[in-house]
Parts: structure tokens; C-alpha cells; sequence
């Protein structure tokens, strides 16, 4: 139970960023707005203590309409970001700093980060793969499935459950599963 509820009061009038995505680590109230910037609520001190933006405010349309944060092993905040073009920004709250790791000319749908190394995001037209420490990305536009054939799909969410296994859900193929010490993602093209 909780023992001292908090209430922030956010501005109201039609010039204010809209929040989009709420993350909570520890003490801290991360808040995520269209604008692109995240506002860092210090909950035992009943305030803001920082901001920080993603990116300047004439990319805004770019990336303002939705937003997907989750928080990785490694205690950084990532964000799925859509708008007139997809994009996959880190944030890390121990240096209050952005960085982009990958943007798209089409929207992007769900993000996992399964490892420090690396993340997977969905999209329309395949799967992302993202090498954390080197900024690589990969793209898979087919899935080699482990009878031999290749999926060419749309890719909805990705989940991974705790036994390090991942699902993929799918607009017209139903759910896909694959586990890193059986079958890894290979990256093809429709023969």
C-alpha cells in the first residue's frame, strides 16, 4: 500500500505538450511528451528536477504522435517514437542525455531489449535489430522459418517471456515463437 500519494499537475492549455508515456524507476517519475522531451519528476521531492529532449522542436512532427518506452537491462529508457516517420531513441537517466539509434521513413510498432547488446523492433514490414554497443542495425524483412521457408509479414508486437523465449505477433499469420538457444532470426529474401 502506498503510504504518501503525489499529484502533479500538468499544464492544461493548448500550447503544452501532450504526455504520451509514464516510466517509474525508484524515486523518479520519467515523463515522456510529444515534443520529444522527457521531464524527470523527483517523487521525494515533489518536483521536477530536469528535462532533456530527444530531438529539436522542428523534428517534433516527425516523431510526436506516439511513443513506446521500456526499460532496459541496463537501466536506460528506450522509446519507439512515430509521427511522419519512425524512430528508436535511448535515453539514459544517469547522464540526463539522448541518443538516436535508428529513425524510418514508416512507423515503427513495439520494442524489446532483451540484452545490453541488443534491441528488436517491429514494424509493417519486418523486424529491426539493433546492436546496442556498436549502433548496428539489421533488417529483416523475412523470417526464415524453421521449416526452410521464408515469412514475409507484418510484424504487430514482439514479447519476451522469461524464459528468454520470443513471440512475435503478426497482422495475418498469427503468433511466432523462437528461442535464442534453438533458432536465431536469419535475415531473407523471398526466393
Amino acid at each position: 500500500m502506498y503510504k504518501r500519494q503525489h499529484y502533479l499537475n500538468l499544464p492544461k492549455n493548448q500550447k503544452s505538450p501532450v504526455l504520451l508515456d509514464v516510466v517509474r524507476q525508484t524515486q523518479f517519475l520519467y515523463l515522456f511528451y510529444n515534443s520529444g522531451e522527457v521531464a524527470c519528476y523527483d517523487l521525494s521531492k515533489d518536483r521536477i528536477i530536469y528535462r532533456s529532449a530527444a530531438y529539436p522542436k522542428e523534428e517534433q512532427s516527425h516523431y510526436g504522435y506516439t511513443s513506446l518506452v521500456v526499460e532496459g537491462p541496463d537501466k536506460r529508457l528506450y522509446q519507439v517514437c512515430n509521427g511522419t516517420q519512425g524512430g528508436v531513441f535511448m535515453f539514459d537517466p544517469q547522464t540526463h542525455k539522448w541518443h538516436c539509434l535508428m529513425t524510418t521513413p514508416y512507423i515503427l510498432h513495439t520494442l524489446i531489449v532483451p540484452t545490453v547488446d541488443q534491441a528488436y523492433v517491429t514494424c509493417g514490414k519486418g523486424l529491426w535489430n539493433i546492436q546496442l554497443k556498436t549502433g548496428q542495425t539489421s533488417y529483416y524483412p523475412s523470417l526464415l522459418m524453421s521449416n526452410g521457408d521464408f515469412l514475409t509479414t507484418n510484424i504487430n508486437t514482439i514479447f519476451q517471456d522469461n524464459r528468454q523465449g520470443i513471440w512475435l505477433g503478426t497482422s495475418n499469420q498469427g503468433l511466432l515463437y523462437t528461442h535464442n538457444y534453438r533458432f536465431k532470426f536469419h535475415s531473407a529474401s523471398t526466393p
